[in-house]
């Protein structure tokens, strides 16, 4: 299926739960699948080479550092940059390796193709896109190397609620790229970080610190931007988490308030029945 020429590196796998290796389908209605993935910090005996008879599933390599290289079909070499995303589509030869006498680091996810998974529409002309606000990138990236769901079903959805927020990133991303218009960039960042740790205490007075700007001032811009205060835009971030749980999951009320950030579970009941008209258990028992 593949080749590896050489002792290459280090090494870190995703853990995947029994089964999951001989799904070609999801248990769950999710909108990713991760079939596998890792990170790598490579020397140049590292060469990898899959024929397009064989390449099923989506590639997208995160390269961490300078040193990748990419060969396309017509023998065209790409030297793949620090900062960086590239994509290989099911179907077409895969070839990525280290350049001579360089090292290089980077995670890498194979994805089952998924109507959801539209990637030509992030690299619309190029084989790569260079990567904005990366460190929300690369903690997502470390939080998916740390799941240890041993349940197939859980495993599937907290990994698909984790790629969905880098595949978020990586549009923000490419619109930056292009220069198209963007909104503030302050709030910009502060709704990323919010996404990849929903039960993080935000505390205003401590991120109007970190961006040199007053509360009065972070709390208009971020309405300015969103419609909401920051408190607002994070419940709704937990409640459709929330929700997600709910749907796919066996996991107790308690357990869900717990997972999305919630302060107690009868402040995650109000704020739920507020959202969507009923209780999370009614919310559960009409789907």
């Amino acid at each position: 299926m593949y080749s590896i020429n050489g002792n290459f590196g280090k090494v870190r796998h995703i853990p995947l739960p029994p089964g999951h290796q001989f799904l070609s389908v999801p248990e769950l209605p999710v909108p990713f699948l991760i079939a596998s993935g890792g990170w790598h910090h490579c020397n140049d005996k590292y060469h990898i080479f899959r024929s397009a008879e064989k390449a099923e599933q989506h590639l997208l390599l995160f390269s961490v550092s300078d040193g990748g290289c990419i060969k396309l079909d017509d023998d065209t070499v790409i030297s793949l940059p620090a900062s960086s995303v590239a994509w290989f589509a099911p179907g077409c030869n895969q070839c990525y390796y280290t350049a001579k006498g360089e090292e290089w680091e980077f995670y890498w996810l194979h994805l089952l193709d998924s109507d959801a998974l539209k990637l030509h529409e992030i690299f619309p002309s190029s084989h790569y896109i260079a990567l904005t606000h990366t460190d929300s990138i690369y903690q997502e990236l470390e939080a998916l190397l740390r799941n240890r769901q041993k349940n197939l079903r859980d495993f599937q959805l907290e990994t698909s609620r984790r790629f969905s927020s880098l595949y978020h990133m990586m549009l923000r991303s490419c619109s930056h790229t292009a220069n198209l218009k963007h909104g503030d960039p302050i709030i910009s960042d502060i709704i990323q970080s919010m996404e990849t740790d929903l039960t993080r205490d935000w505390n205003l007075p401590l991120l109007s610190a970190k961006y040199y700007i007053s509360v009065p001032q972070l709390i208009r811009r971020f309405k300015a931007e969103t419609g909401l205060t920051p408190h607002s835009y994070l419940i709704c971030l937990r409640l459709q988490s929330a929700e997600m749980y709910l749907h796919y999951t066996g996991l107790t009320i308690d357990q869900i308030s717990r997972k999305t950030g919630f302060a107690s579970t009868s402040n995650f009941i109000m704020q739920f029945g507020r959202y969507y008209g009923c209780s999370p258990q009614k919310y559960r028992e009409s789907q």
